[in-house]
């Protein structure tokens, strides 16, 4: 049997969180370890950041679980939740980078951090706020439409800040190469 369009996105989507989330983690162990040897991280920031990160997968796959056309309420609250919260994330994370600075990434990657960060955050408010303006969810558009325009500029902005995260993560390369992350399984004796 084939798997039809929506069981396809939804995959896709689990896959991508999953590796958001995988993203997330390492850099969040990372910077863990840059505070265990230099203190230069505080470690409430670092949590923090995690917390967030993971509050913005949710939304991510909420996006993908509930369609726009059938669950509304459901599909906006996790466009929220991603946006919003993974702005913040790229924030706080931009502010590690700079604290962590010069164990991990150089400043000019500190400084590409912030420049994808402010992006996402000038981008994320026209995003929310058209797509409230406009208040309906529709697949097809035609330019004759009332609130066609708040629709394009909502829809731009939506993928601007959705591009922004991928550069954002992009940055992390340099940091990644720097060390290796294994998972251990202890068992306790009863």
């Amino acid at each position: 049997m084939k798997p039809n369009g929506k069981s396809q996105v939804i995959r896709a989507t689990v896959i991508m969180t999953t590796q958001t989330f995988a993203t997330m983690y390492a850099e969040y162990k990372f910077v863990e370890r840059v505070h265990e040897r230099t203190g230069a991280v505080s470690p409430v920031l670092n949590k923090a950041s995690f917390a967030v990160g993971i509050i913005s997968c949710v939304g991510m796959c909420l996006v993908a679980t509930f369609q726009e056309t059938t669950v509304m309420a459901v599909h906006d609250l996790g466009a929220l939740l991603f946006f919003l919260f993974g702005v913040i994330y790229t924030i706080i994370q931009s502010v590690i980078s700079y604290r962590a600075h010069p164990y991990g990434s150089s400043k000019w990657m500190c400084h590409f951090r912030a420049f994808f960060a402010v992006v996402a955050f000038l981008a994320v408010f026209p995003t929310i706020f058209c797509a409230v303006s406009v208040g309906t969810s529709k697949l097809h558009w035609d330019i004759n439409d009332k609130d066609y325009t708040l629709h394009i500029v909502s829809v731009a902005c939506e993928w601007i800040t959705a591009f922004s995260f991928v550069f954002f993560f992009l940055t992390y390369i340099q940091e990644f190469q720097q060390f290796t992350l294994k998972l251990t399984v202890n068992l306790i004796e009863c």
